[in-house]
């Protein structure tokens, strides 16, 4: 881009299933956002 003189990162950009985006280095495959997990309780559905 014109007018810019900042090197950009190198990234990569992914959308799952679950509808979360997940942001990565691609150099190092770290994550560039947050990312929190929670631990849920199975459910108990039958089958």
């Amino acid at each position: 881009m014109r007018g810019f003189d900042v090197p950009m990162q190198p990234e990569l950009i992914l959308g799952t299933k679950a509808g979360q985006i997940v942001v990565l280095d691609r150099a190092t495959g770290q994550s560039l956002t947050k990312v929190t997990e929670i631990d849920v309780k199975p459910a108990n559905i039958p089958g």
